[in-house]
């Protein structure tokens, strides 16, 4: 079994007010990465000038995304601190 699998059994063990509380932190997480100008998300988290996201919401997106899972693994044994 991969931690896929074991992070997916979490999702599912899951209440309904957790997810519910998720999906609220998840929309205040992107609507505050949306808030932040595209440019200076860019030189933050590309300073070279290279990147993979083709426009902001694709970056948003992502970023997103790493915020929840690390929100996720708090407390959880997966977590190491970053």
């Amino acid at each position: 079994m991969t931690w896929d699998y074991y992070d997916i059994k979490k999702e599912e063990m899951l209440t309904n007010e957790n997810k519910e509380a998720l999906d609220k932190i998840t929309e205040r997480v992107k609507t505050a990465f949306e808030g932040i100008d595209h440019d200076a998300l860019l030189s933050a988290f590309a300073p070279h000038g290279r990147t993979k996201y083709k426009d902001k919401q694709e970056l948003v997106n992502h970023l997103t995304k790493v915020a929840i899972e690390r929100i996720k693994k708090i407390g959880s044994k997966n977590w190491d601190g970053d």
